[in-house]
């Protein structure tokens, strides 16, 4: 079936071909961890059984190194015995004996015996640090690329970045903003870029910022090598953004995550290191002392820095993080000296000035400048074509609750919720204010149509409301010992388990006041805001053992914060919306999400395409917390989740747990795997999905399996790009033809994260538009990009407003720059139809997974991941905290004395 006519029938991703028909050569300084010292530094780090024992984590290193060293390309972040890999590239030579300095200053934190310090210290010296001298020759390397089964050579993809970045911040350089159709070109403002480190590809920054003194921001590009699927050929994709300074004093700073500090000194901090255009990096962190009880907040360095730099004796000659938290505006108007600390949000307690995100304004004018300076090395990618084609009619009506055949939405919802889970489903509300059970009690009402008493008890008694469809047992009660803050044991060391035993011990508390409950039970959970459990008590936070213990009994869970009453607006317009409403409505809707309910079956594949049988959804989803800074992720649990071709019936899997309905597995899931230390390798995680494609295929002869690459692809390494081959599928040694299973169907998705997946806008024969949804086909027949539609948060999003020149609005007013103006971006993701069948067309399958973004029906907006993919990803709330403990980990990192 084919679409609409389409305002906009092109995009154009911001992604550029490597020219091969001029010759482009550079030269680099090479040197690799000397093999040497591996085994002297092995015995300076105490390991546990997550460690590579044959490898030393060189992260903090290298974090030392691009914060006193300009230039420095860091393509290692472990030395393993007997590899010889690159380590650092570097355009120039680099002083061995300062560098060997800051090294020594590194050893002499890895451990807290200064023997075996010293002992290692011996066998050591600058000589043995060796640069070798390098001569790439980008056109060859792109023009021999390997086949795309087999391993490229990584040095491309990691200094291709850093070779553009060095074009577009030369000096004379300089990118001059000019108001968007000015007939006249009046310059208005303009941008010159320096390189600043980034872990990933390269970047460059404008500088001085823009916006001073009030609204100070930088404009950044991120460049990334990248190979699209089942291709050869390099592309470089180049991305636009927006830095925000800190520049009232004061600002919020965390003793959990570092914050970023920029800076471009105008003289070495270290004898033998040259200065040059280029930004240094570093991080810091809150920090508190205790004086007569009473607490002061100061800023220091990232602790390991700050104990290099101690070593060193250079602490006097760098910037003071208590000076630059004091005052962060000090020195952002200068060209050299200069320090500025990147802003984030809640570091002040109020928005930023500022706001991120470039619109068409800033983001086209970009393009095609870095297209103009690159042109003797790059040509941008031709525009991509829109797909007129629909495979799920009328879908987005169905994202929008919108109904045929005209029945009451509340009906329909009962009635779904009955044949999700039987007759009967409870209902807890724990409650803390009375506004928020009030609101609570409302759009629960609201949603299910049917009558909550306000004078429902609020001891536990429960309420039974019937109706013809569904069964409603009410309970409410005031929150009580489950929201009270965790107690975590201060005598177990390793935080993993100390989290682990509070969040049982929580559970064991919560089963003291609760029984179990014998019919599916949602609760709805009043509990305090994030901003309550930060800094040192951010462990504390009950928010997961909440959903753990109330999971134990039976009960899916929902935590909210406080609904604030809404406010009138004396002499005003009042309010489109509640707030706390819409906040309320959406809690009660992901609850009934997570019961397994559709209130609309997916429509069945339109004719004309060459689906011919609705396929059963398979999605398979690694929930894995990963390790920071670390270069594998070892506890990781699996999840397959199985939907019917016409998404009534969802069930769940794991390892230990066989499928059952997405209701009963997510409780399932979470009382076996919940904080698990359980270890699983990429062996694993292959047989985990080979059985489960084996278990749906055996249920349902049409499948399509859909896989996240950025979530899937270390532990089914077959996702890899050298793995990765069209119409097989591949389990271990084993790669087969698609043919060998019969109706099953592969289709990946990877999304825009590190830049893999370029951006870009739509545009007609007169204007661009950023805000355009549609499949996108790419340049072959089996890749394309899918982007949404603008959300409603984001119906205020300015498409022309620029931060820096004037620009005529909607009403072809003209106004002046506007730094504030809210900025919305389609983001696109990849969809690769990986795997079909014979007489299958690959573009109705990407379309197919495309529209499935539009399935969730809680949302009335595309979601980032396809509908199946979002259920599996969500079974991860009740198995792994990973932001708490992300969190609670960088915060212990911080105050560590151990080896990194």
């Amino acid at each position: 079936m084919a679409a609409t006519n389409p305002k906009y029938r092109l995009l154009q991703p911001a992604a550029f071909h490597v020219r091969t028909d001029t010759e482009w050569q550079e030269t680099f300084q090479v040197l690799t961890f000397p093999e040497k010292w591996k085994e002297r530094l092995l015995p300076l780090l105490s390991r546990d059984e997550d460690t590579d024992q044959r490898s030393i984590p060189i992260w903090s290193l290298n974090a030392a190194l691009v914060a006193l060293v300009p230039d420095i390309v860091t393509a290692a972040t472990k030395a393993t015995i007997n590899e010889n890999a690159p380590w650092l590239y570097s355009s120039t030579i680099v002083d061995t004996t300062a560098l060997f300095t800051i090294i020594t200053a590194w050893i002499r934190t890895l451990s807290p015996d200064p023997n075996l310090i010293e002992q290692a210290l011996t066998h050591l010296t600058a000589d043995d640090l060796a640069w070798n001298r390098t001569p790439v020759d980008f056109t060859e390397l792109v023009t021999n690329m390997p086949a795309p089964n087999h391993s490229a050579d990584g040095t491309l993809f990691q200094l291709l970045p850093h070779v553009i970045a060095g074009k577009l911040t030369a000096p004379g350089v300089v990118h001059q903003h000019i108001m968007r159709n000015d007939p006249d070109e009046l310059v208005q403002n303009s941008s010159q870029f320096l390189r600043c480190p980034t872990e990933r590809g390269a970047e460059v920054m404008s500088w001085t910022p823009h916006g001073l003194p009030k609204r100070p921001f930088s404009f950044f590009l991120k460049i990334t090598a990248e190979l699209q699927p089942f291709s050869t050929e390099p592309m470089v994709h180049i991305t636009p953004g927006v830095r925000r300074w800190c520049h009232k004093p004061n600002p919020l700073l965390s003793a959990e995550r570092g914050h970023t500090v920029y800076m471009l000194p105008s003289v070495p901090w270290l004898p033998g290191i040259s200065t040059s255009r280029s930004f240094l990096a570093a991080t810091i962190n809150s920090r508190i002392t205790t004086d007569g009880g009473e607490r002061t907040y100061t800023a220091g360095w990232n602790s390991r820095l700050d104990r290099i730099l101690t070593e060193l004796g250079c602490m006097e000659r760098m910037p003071r993080p208590d000076i630059l938290r004091d005052n962060p505006a000090l020195t952002l108007d200068r060209e050299q000296d200069a320090v500025a600390l990147v802003f984030r949000n809640g570091m002040y307690r109020f928005n930023h000035p500022a706001t991120p995100g470039t619109s068409l304004a800033e983001r086209v004018p970009l393009l095609e400048w870095t297209e103009d300076v690159l042109a003797d090395h790059l040509t941008l990618t031709e525009p991509y074509e829109r797909s007129e084609r629909i495979i799920l009619p009328g879908l987005r009506a169905l994202a929008k609750n919108t109904h045929a055949d005209n029945q009451d939405p509340v009906v329909v919802l009962r009635k779904a919720i009955a044949d999700a889970i039987g007759p009967v489903l409870g209902v807890d509300i724990f409650f803390d204010t009375r506004s928020t059970l009030d609101y609570a009690r409302r759009e629960l009402a609201s949603l299910l149509g049917i009558d909550v008493p306000s004078a429902t008890a609020d001891d536990g008694t429960p309420t039974t409301i019937t109706t013809e469809q569904l069964t409603i047992q009410l309970t409410v009660r005031p929150c009580g010992v489950l929201t009270a803050d965790l107690q975590p044991d201060p005598a177990i060391k390793n935080r993993q388990d100390r989290l682990r035993t509070s969040v049982e011990a929580r559970a064991t508390e919560i089963a003291h006041v609760l029984e179990p409950v014998p019919y599916p039970t949602i609760a709805l959970v009043e509990i305090p805001g994030k901003k309550h459990y930060e800094r040192a008590r951010r462990p504390l936070d009950p928010k997961f053992a909440v959903k753990f213990g109330l999971g134990r009994l039976g009960r899916l869970s929902q935590c909210v914060t406080k609904a604030e009453l809404a406010q009138p607006n004396s002499g005003k317009d009042q309010p489109k919306s509640d707030p706390s409403r819409e906040k309320l409505r959406q809690c009660w809707a992901d609850l009934i999400r997570q019961l397994g309910v559709r209130t609309s079956p997916l429509p069945a594949p339109g004719a004309g395409g060459t689906i011919a049988n609705p396929p059963a959804y398979l999605a398979v989803w690694v929930i894995r917390q990963n390790k920071q800074r670390h270069w594998g992720a070892t506890r990781q649990v699996p999840v397959a989740v199985l939907i019917s071709p016409d998404g009534a019936r969802i069930q769940a899997c794991a390892p230990d747990v066989p499928w059952a309905p997405l209701h009963q597995a997510q409780l399932r899931i979470s009382s076996a795997h919940m904080i698990s230390n359980q270890r699983r390798d990429a062996a694993d995680i292959t047989r985990f999905v080979e059985r489960v494609l084996r278990e749906a295929a055996a249920v349902y002869p049409d499948t399509v399996l859909l896989t996240d690459a950025h979530n899937l692809r270390t532990g089914w390494t077959y996702l890899l790009h050298h793995n990765f081959k069209p119409d097989h599928l591949g389990f271990g040694p084993t790669i087969r033809h698609i043919r060998g299973y019969p109706g099953l169907r592969h289709v990946r998705v990877r999304r825009g994260t590190d830049n893999e997946v370029p951006h870009g806008f739509a545009f007609n024969e007169t204007e661009e538009s950023s805000t355009y949804d549609g499949l996108w086909i790419g340049r072959n027949d089996r890749t394309f990009l899918s982007t949404g539609d603008k959300p409603v948060s984001a119906s205020k999003a300015a498409r022309y407003a620029s931060k820096i020149t004037t620009f005529l609005n909607r009403k072809k007013q003209l106004k002046e720059p506007s730094p504030g103006a809210y900025v919305w971006n389609a983001r696109p993701c990849e969809i690769t139809a990986a795997a079909t069948q014979e007489n299958d067309d690959p573009q109705d399958w990407a379309v197919l997974v495309h529209e499935l973004r539009w399935a969730t029906t809680n949302y009335n907006y595309a979601t980032a991941n396809p509908w199946p993919l979002r259920v599996a990803e969500k079974i991860g709330e009740y198995v792994l905290p990973v932001e708490l403990l992300d969190e609670i980990t960088d915060q212990a990192a911080e105050s560590s004395e151990g080896p990194c």
